[in-house]
């Protein structure tokens, strides 16, 4: 009904009072009618503010919607997407119409408003609709707008009607869209993936969206692997293959059809999709994003210049160029012509690349952003594998209490995950099928060296990386380099272990498994090969060069940081020194670590034996003015670093004053650990001696430590010491008595059995021997003593072997009893020193000698480290073949002991020719601990031998500054 002015219209003709009446009242517009209007144009004006599409629907059709909005992105990009809406108007401040129902808080302040309808048919149509509906609140004073989702969680029945909450704090704002859009989404259809992993038919992948799919879902595009060969396949599809490793395949394809091109005449081929093939088969099969980067700006469309933006990117970020790769990012993402999908692509590569920079706000706001720009893109595998990448972002940056852990791993629930593990599982089964065949022993050719696990792996790495899912990238390098590892060193690998060892050290240190990466050191350090750890190590940065680099370097100089090169090694500790003081930055997330100083001082004490003077100095001065670490509940790496300082560093007067002043105060205030080792330093000074050993005399073992030279000990210092260390070692009897098996911070076994061989006549040998008799007492508490006891039996008195030889006898039955000795978790056994002490009292009959041998030596690698104890001061000869075997043995503890036994015999004043024959050989030993076994055996010791000194002479150039140092002490 069109309604006229009052002014301007003119009653009818003629007619009664009552029908002028009627008419004015008929002409007359109706107050709901007006408010709702306004209520309808202004939401609609407010969407439309906001870059959305409204559509108002017109009087005659309105079947319950006011509105239909179509969703753009907020770079004005259309979803595809609907969703209605119905506005209810009225006033708030008044409590007109639909604002009658407030719902007032404890504070008075009102939270929402009830909305309700006598009869549900609304709310079944909005509900049953097949577009989301949400309901509008319109405040015409406040010009606010206040929504709500229609949906069946929300609608409640109140026995006579229906309602809804309509909250106070949801406004029709742009905060808001990311919430609207979900609310947009939420009645899409997806698209079934069953059976697609032989159909494509199908599927409905738009032509432009090929590249993306065949990155981020390849089994998607790629012919399927019994297909056959007998259609050509696309660029596309030749992606697809590559990220699959299945090049063999696509090399079969390029034979049998001319129209698809080998790799190397792609490179050159007048398809820029083609050249894109050529180019990603450099970052599969090199590592080279360089053609990726080139073919950016002669991309044909958007589409495909973000595929080729997205690849060169995480190629540049698994080199480490993360610098470069933000800097690709933002120039394509500054551009802001991408489609939704593929400009949420750009942002969660973008967001990688922050985070390992150390911008953690950056990345998070970059996957907020992507996350809701693939929230409104069309529904594929892509899509979904996308958004859980930007869930997974941000997580790792939000703080440690506010994860949202159950969204993260519900968002990581995708199509796209399910494939990946596909991958993981195929890499596991061929993983345990060429294990098994190495097991059985089968002796079949091999026709390829690599592993069968190693291509799978390879494409999980690449989907991964492909779609920003950094965590699962990171977990799928450390399964590949560690892999890379075995097969490397258990010589599966026959053409180039040593490349293979330095790639998977590599690809552990590029995904951040830094506990991996210290194993696995320790393992080369202590077996060998120990070439290309020290090639890896010299080839890393001596500054870290991104935020995941801090930790797993620090860890790196810790463990290694003897192999380096004196300039390399000083200009590490330079960098740790600086992060200690202060004076070298660090990223925010590596700052807010409270255990920086520790990583960082325990990196500086593993790269001291290599650095330069100069750098003991500095380190000397950086104990003398920050002290001990007080309060600190894990081992104090200052400790460390006071032993490890060359003596040259305290020779100065001045230093020397400043060193013992600063540790006597220290001492009286509380006697740290710190301050101890810094008088143990000085125990030619008569003022530290002084004290340490008035603090020995009350027991305090770190101040006996500290003294070192114990047989200089007074008797009055000696007698007091041994009282103390008495009371300890007889309340661990108590202790082990009662049942209990306390974990020993300090050794008092070992410390009593010091002193005692030190101090025959004030030694507490009744005490040791109830140690070692108990029944109850692991390797942890006995065998201190027991290698002591063995080192020095010469020095121990008749009546105090009269009182060992029961107790050891007792030990050793329980070791050599056919039940294996029992020992709680987290104890060691009892096992090779009590035998080591039993051989050296004379408890080990000759004739039972051979037959005890080759029963340790076909024992584990506890027992066959006790043979070579027995074969400790046997005669010349005896043994000797058994000692070159066991340099060979699988276990690093085997191979050490087997290493210093001949050392020791070769440097005799009567030398073993067995021994002489064989230390040429284990002093070539390429790893760290066989060669520091020989420097220590002959530590000390004259090398009078032609072959002695020539070994002495390896040991002094050895690639480890440790093995050097030790070396250097052997008297030519």
């Amino acid at each position: 009904m069109t309604h006229v002015p009052r002014e301007t219209a003119r009653p009818p003709p003629g007619g009664s009072e009552s029908a002028q009446k009627h008419y004015w009242r008929e002409m007359r517009a109706h107050r709901t009618g007006i408010i709702g209007s306004a209520g309808n144009t202004e939401v609609k004006a407010e969407f439309e503010r906001l870059g959305q599409g409204p559509i108002e629907v017109p009087q005659e059709h309105d079947l319950g919607l006011d509105l239909i909005v179509q969703v753009r992105d907020e770079r004005g990009f259309d979803a595809g997407l609907l969703f209605g809406v119905q506005v209810k108007s009225g006033s708030a401040s008044e409590g007109t119409a639909y604002f009658a129902a407030p719902q007032r808080d404890s504070d008075g302040s009102t939270s929402g408003w009830w909305y309700r309808a006598e009869h549900s048919r609304h709310f079944d149509s909005w509900i049953r609709h097949d577009i989301p509906v949400i309901l509008v609140l319109r405040d015409l004073d406040a010009r606010t707008s206040y929504w709500v989702e229609i949906d069946p969680a929300s609608v409640r029945n109140t026995g006579k009607g229906h309602k809804i909450f309509v909250p106070a704090a949801q406004s029709i704002s742009r905060s808001a869209l990311p919430r609207l859009f979900e609310v947009a989404t939420s009645k899409r259809r997806g698209q079934s993936w069953e059976g697609s992993a032989w159909s494509r038919k199908s599927l409905r992948i738009a032509p432009a969206d090929r590249l993306r799919h065949a990155l981020l879902a390849p089994r998607l595009i790629a012919p399927h692997r019994n297909a056959g060969f007998g259609s050509p396949v696309d660029p596309a599809e030749a992606v697809a293959l590559l990220i699959q490793h299945r090049i063999s395949d696509l090399h079969h394809f390029a034979e049998t059809h001319v129209t698809v091109p080998t790799l190397n005449d792609a490179s050159s081929h007048k398809d820029w999709h083609w050249r894109f093939v050529a180019a990603f088969s450099m970052l599969i099969s090199e590592d080279s994003p360089e053609a990726l980067v080139q073919l950016i700006s002669d991309a044909p469309h958007e589409a495909a210049r973000v595929a080729a933006t997205v690849t060169a990117s995480y190629g540049l970020l698994s080199a480490d160029r993360h610098t470069d790769a933000v800097e690709l990012l933002n120039s394509e993402i500054s551009r802001d012509q991408a489609e939704p999908a593929d400009h949420a692509w750009l942002l969660v590569h973008r967001a990688w690349a922050r985070s390992e920079l150390g911008d953690p706000t950056g990345a998070a706001e970059d996957a907020a952003l992507a996350r809701i720009t693939v929230l409104l893109a069309p529904t594929d595998p892509t899509i979904s594998a996308l958004a859980s990448a930007a869930a997974e972002s941000i997580f790792r940056a939000a703080p440690l209490g506010s994860k949202r852990l159950e969204e993260f791993i519900t968002s990581s629930d995708t199509a796209a995950s399910w494939w990946r593990s596909q991958n993981l599982a195929g890499a596991y089964e061929g993983t345990v099928n060429q294990d098994f065949t190495d097991w059985a022993q089968q002796g079949t050719v091999r026709l390829f060296n690599a592993h069968p696990a190693y291509s799978r792996l390879a494409t999980a790495i690449h989907i991964a990386a492909a779609s920003a899912h950094v965590g699962t990238w990171r977990a799928y390098m450390s399964l590949k380099g560690r892999q890379l590892l075995l097969d490397a060193t258990r010589q599966l690998d026959f053409d180039s272990p040593n490349e293979s060892i330095r790639h998977g050290l590599k690809l552990l240190q590029q995904s951040g498994d830094t506990s991996s990466l210290v194993e696995a050191v320790r393992r080369l350090r202590r077996l060998g090969p120990l070439s290309p750890l020290t090639e890896h190590v010299r080839s890393m940065p001596t500054m870290p060069g991104h935020t995941r680099s801090y930790t797993a370097l620090w860890e790196l100089w810790r463990t290694t940081g003897d192999l380096l090169s004196e300039p390399e090694a000083t200009a590490a500790a330079s960098h740790c020194l600086g992060v200690l003081t202060g004076e070298t930055p660090v990223p925010e997330d590596v700052a807010k670590h409270s255990l920086v100083p520790y990583f960082a001082a325990r990196a500086l004490r593993g790269l001291l034996e290599a650095a330069s003077l100069d750098i003991h100095a500095q380190a000397r001065n950086f104990i003398l003015e920050h002290g001990p670490w007080e309060g600190s509940s894990i081992e104090n790496p200052l400790t460390s670093i006071v032993g490890a300082l060359s003596d040259e560093s305290l020779t100065d007067p001045q230093d020397r004053s400043r060193w013992l002043e600063r540790a006597l105060t220290w001492t009286a205030n509380s006697p740290d650990e710190v301050a101890l080792a810094m008088l143990g330093r000085l125990t030619d000074d008569t003022r530290a001696v002084t004290a340490l050993t008035e603090l020995a005399e009350t027991g305090n073992a770190s101040a006996l430590a500290a003294l070192g030279r114990v047989a200089e000990l007074s008797g009055e210092t000696v007698n007091r010491v041994v009282s103390h260390l008495s009371s300890g070692v007889r309340s661990l009897v108590a202790q082990l008595d009662s049942g209990t098996w306390p974990m020993l911070s300090r050794d008092v076994g070992y410390n009593l059995a010091v002193l005692s061989i030190n101090h025959p006549m004030s030694g507490d040998w009744q005490v040791l021997a109830d140690l070692l008799a108990h029944p109850r007492a692991t390797g942890d508490h006995v065998h201190g003593a027991c290698a002591v006891l063995a080192r020095g039996i010469v020095s121990i008195p008749q009546h105090a072997r009269d009182l060992l030889v029961p107790s050891v006898q007792r030990l050793r039955e329980r070791v050599d009893s056919d039940v294996a000795p029992y020992a709680p978790p987290g104890f060691t056994p009892v096992g090779s020193p009590v035998s080591w002490l039993a051989a050296a009292l004379g408890l080990l009959p000759p004739e039972e000698f051979d037959s005890r041998l080759v029963r340790l030596l076909s024992g584990g690698h506890n027992e066959r480290a006790e043979a070579v104890a027995q074969l400790h001061g046997r005669q010349e000869g005896q043994g000797a073949a058994v000692l070159s075997v066991l340099l060979a043995d699988g276990h690093h503890t085997v191979r050490s002991a087997a290493a210093w036994e001949i050392a020791f015999r070769a440097s005799d004043d009567v030398p073993d020719e067995f021994a002489l024959a064989t230390i040429p050989v284990a002093v070539a030993h390429d790893s760290v601990i066989v060669p520091l076994a020989m420097a220590q055996a002959l530590q000390g010791r004259r090398a009078v031998h032609p072959a002695v000194k020539a070994a002495t002479e390896r040991l002094r150039k050895h690639s480890s500054a440790r093995v050097r140092s030790v070396a250097g002490s052997i008297d030519l």
